[in-house]
């Protein structure tokens, strides 16, 4: 790695963590944890609902919006033990992706689950922010590798041969 990639490197990491502070500021893991359980409690009808395990995304993914991951477990309105590894997608207050429409990427990843195209699957949308402070989603968290957010400069993207980056480009 040369010292210009090392130096670029290290400046997409800075403005990673500077952009994730901007979006989670104030808001603090037990608030988020009250905030999706109130969604999922929602949208399910459910009891006993229980977040654990949240956290921020790493540095690989998330980088427009603001990305929790966490474990939710419940109790469906028909009895039944939910459990589910899930992923929060909302909308940050300030940064450079800070207005989008959250309803349209939620309804296009759902339409794409429908399709060959591999999409996590959607769950839930508060397009208002009536129970997650801010417009939002949920979806399945899907077992994978993402590129960083530097992806035009490092990791997988560029470690990869021509072939492998076709395959990615068409997947």
């Amino acid at each position: 790695m040369t010292e210009s990639t090392q130096d670029i490197d290290k400046l997409s990491a800075e403005i990673v963590h500077r952009s994730r502070e901007a979006r989670f500021a104030g808001i603090s893991p037990e608030v988020w944890t009250q905030r999706i359980e109130s969604l999922i409690s929602a949208h399910e009808q459910a009891r006993n609902v229980a977040v654990t395990g949240l956290k921020p995304v790493d540095e690989a993914a998330g980088g427009s919006n603001g990305t929790l991951v966490f474990e939710g477990k419940w109790t469906s309105s028909t009895g039944e033990q939910e459990t589910a590894d899930l992923v929060l997608r909302f909308l940050p207050t300030r940064g450079l992706f800070h207005a989008y429409d959250v309803r349209a990427q939620f309804l296009i990843q759902k339409a794409l689950g429908e399709t060959p195209v591999p999409a996590a699957p959607q769950r839930w949308l508060d397009e208002q922010g009536e129970h997650l402070g801010v417009p939002g989603y949920v979806m399945d968290r899907v077992a994978g590798r993402s590129t960083p957010m530097t992806w035009m400069t490092s990791g997988l993207y560029v470690d990869a041969t021509p072939t492998a980056r076709r395959h990615m480009q068409r997947a």
